[in-house]
């Protein structure tokens, strides 16, 4: 999928003489080029605060690539369809549905009579907005995300602790500042205020989404309605009730609203943005 832990250093195997095709899913190829980008940008300017203010052991510091090395890979980019079997010499592969984010999948890789999957992290049947992960029955080996391989979250509903937090805030005329993830976790947060809102549980404030990427995303998943499980009328409510924030001076401009309202901004462990 195209969370940056999976595809960040795309750019510098590239840039070091990397000539093949990168395979990847219709919206993972679509999410790639944004994420990309923007860490092109991230690393350009973060080159360039090591310089200014000397804390790096370079001289001078240098980004590990810039937005420029980013783009240079889009023409390697090799969109596939989910389901679509695809060989690269006499290896057969197939993408399945991971459940993770947007376009996420678990690859089937086939030799002649043996099979390997490959997936990163999978997604929850009970995700509200991304199609579940399919199974993948017969096949050999497995190769896996392991990250919570070892332990059991606490069940809890996120929704009605976004309900509690948002009208505390509200009865005392507050803002709610979300810090959230460009990919996932902020079209997630949309719905589910969008169903809270719908349902008469939180009063009707305004929500303002303070991050261009993030816009991105979410505007990538509302036109691709095969992709996702959210209908028709959901997705035109979600669209209506959000305002984007697209320049600095339109971000500044918020603090003038004088009134209740949810600002959902990256970076989501509010580190930047």
């Amino acid at each position: 999928h195209a969370h940056l832990d999976h595809t960040g250093y795309l750019p510098l195997l590239v840039k070091n003489g990397f000539r093949g095709k990168i395979y990847g899913t219709h919206l993972t190829v679509e999410l790639c080029k944004i994420l990309l980008l923007d860490s092109g940008h991230l690393q350009e300017e973060e080159a360039n605060r090591a310089n200014k203010h000397g804390y790096s052991k370079h001289k001078p510091a240098m980004p590990l690539y810039t937005r420029a090395d980013a783009e240079a890979l889009f023409p390697q980019l090799q969109a596939v369809s989910f389901h679509q079997d695809f060989n690269i010499g006499d290896l057969g592969f197939r993408f399945n549905r991971a459940g993770h984010i947007l376009g996420a999948g678990s690859l089937i890789a086939k030799h002649q009579n043996t099979s390997i999957i490959f997936s990163g992290d999978l997604g929850r049947d009970t995700d509200p907005c991304v199609l579940p992960p399919e199974d993948n029955l017969g096949a050999d080996y497995l190769v896996i995300e392991s990250t919570y391989g070892d332990r059991l979250h606490e069940k809890i509903d996120s929704k009605e602790s976004l309900r509690v937090v948002v009208n505390r805030v509200f009865e005392r005329g507050g803002t709610v500042i979300i810090p959230a993830f460009a990919v996932g976790r902020t079209q997630t947060i949309l719905y589910d205020i969008y169903i809270l809102k719908q349902e008469g549980k939180i009063p009707n404030i305004p929500i303002f989404l303070d991050s261009p990427m993030a816009q991105d995303v979410t505007e990538i998943m509302l036109k691709n309605p095969t992709e996702h499980t959210l209908d028709k009328p959901t997705c035109i409510g979600i669209s209506k009730m959000v305002r984007y924030v697209n320049t600095v001076d339109e971000s500044k401009q918020i603090d003038n609203y004088q009134y209740p309202k949810i600002i959902i901004s990256a970076s989501g462990m509010a580190t930047g943005g």
